[in-house]
Formats: structure tokens, sequence, C-alpha cells
């Protein structure tokens, strides 16, 4: 069953038409909420609907912690040994943030 991230929300584009989408989770896997149905989303912006609807941002609550596992797909928990803390570019991309600073400087 799809439970509801409530208040989560992200920016999704469509044809060059930007839309807002509700969040949801489902086995550990974030989705959107698109028309009747629900579209899987990827780290590098894509979703499971290729080549015509991209994940342009997220809006999160600011506690939520985002994975992913070796395909990319963004994960709400950690569901085994092979998915990962969502990489700091990738998150910062996707929620609009400062792009992290490198250590060394």
């Amino acid at each position: 069953m799809f439970k509801a991230l409530d208040g989560d929300t992200c920016i999704l584009v469509e044809n060059g038409v930007y839309k807002v989408g509700a969040l949801f989770e489902y086995n550990g896997y974030l989705f959107a909420k698109v028309g009747g149905g629900f579209v899987k989303l990827f780290e590098n912006g894509s979703t499971s609907k290729a080549g015509r609807l991209t994940l342009e941002s997220l809006q999160l609550d600011a506690a939520r912690t985002l994975y992913r596992d070796p395909h990319g797909r963004i994960m709400t928990r950690k569901t085994n040994d092979k998915v990962s803390l969502l990489a700091p570019a990738a998150a910062a991309k996707l929620l609009e943030l400062p792009p992290p600073q490198d250590a060394n400087k």
C-alpha cells in the first residue's frame, strides 16, 4: 500500500509543464502521485515514466533522510546492506540546497 508522506512534495516536469506532486513511500521507495497513478523517482532526476516526466526538485521534511539503491532509485529507509545514503551532490541538487563544500578548502 502506498503511504502518503504528509507535507512532502516534488516538482515534476512533463513536456515543459511544471507540476507539483505529492510524495508517497512504498516498500521503502519514493514515489510521486501523477494523475491516477504513481511514478518511482531516481537520484539523477529521472522517473519510471522515462523520457516524458522528470523530477525537478523535492520539498521534504527537514528530518527526512534519503537513500539510494544500487540502481539509483530514491529510498526513504535503508532496507538492506546494498542501500546507501543519497550522495550529497545529488541530494543538494534535488533539494535545491547549495552544493556541498569541499572539506579540504
